[in-house]
């Protein structure tokens, strides 16, 4: 049996949180395992010695597109997936409707949009420090790095295609609350149905 959560949502909105909580109720007798979209890009750019900032995480993935053809990291993440043998995969960074694609040709599957007001966004951001030069960041340059063309769709996407959607502009609390409920609604039933 195999689950796959895709989850997508813009920068900072809660997707790493999510992920992490829904590792936590899972029952001790399944597998887990966490596959992001950008540790494929990650590692490219570890390869080449370049910084792995958002600005070439970005870039990289649309030049890569461009040589590689459409859909060339929904592809790669594809593979991932067949190979990884965890009961449930959490597949986290959904951009591009090729990814949706994908995701959904996995059975069972389901896909969650997280997702938050842009100022809760940027204030993460500049707190987290999880790539280069974010606690330095201005608002001006989270905007652009916001509207960048792999964000472009993640709104979209996630308006249209997820099964489930949580908002998380308000409490932590709240905030986990409405993953349990994720958890349990969704996550938990097909889990049961596959066994």
């Amino acid at each position: 049996m195999k689950l796959i959560v895709g989850l997508v949502g813009e920068i900072k909105a809660g997707k790493e949180t999510t992920v992490r909580h829904i590792k936590k109720y899972l029952p001790k007798q399944f597998t887990f395992s966490h596959l992001r979209f950008s540790d494929t890009l990650a590692q490219t750019l570890d390869l080449w010695g370049a910084p792995k900032n958002r600005h070439n995480l970005q870039n990289l993935v649309v030049k890569m597109e461009e040589v590689l053809g459409e859909g060339a990291l929904s592809r790669a993440m594809a593979l991932r997936i067949q190979n990884d043998r965890a009961n449930i995969t959490v597949v986290d960074g959904i951009r591009w409707w090729s990814d949706v694609h994908m995701i959904k040709s996995f059975n069972p599957s389901v896909m969650v949009y997280i997702t938050a007001n842009r100022q809760e966004r940027y204030i993460r951001t500049v707190r987290a420090n999880d790539k280069v030069g974010d606690p330095k960041k201005t608002w001006e340059e989270f905007v652009v790095e916001d509207e960048a063309h792999n964000e472009r769709f993640i709104g979209e996407i996630g308006r249209k295609a997820a099964d489930y959607i949580i908002v998380n502009n308000g409490r932590e609390e709240e905030f986990r609350d409405n993953i349990r409920q994720l958890f349990n609604e969704k996550i938990k039933s097909l889990l049961q149905a596959e066994q």
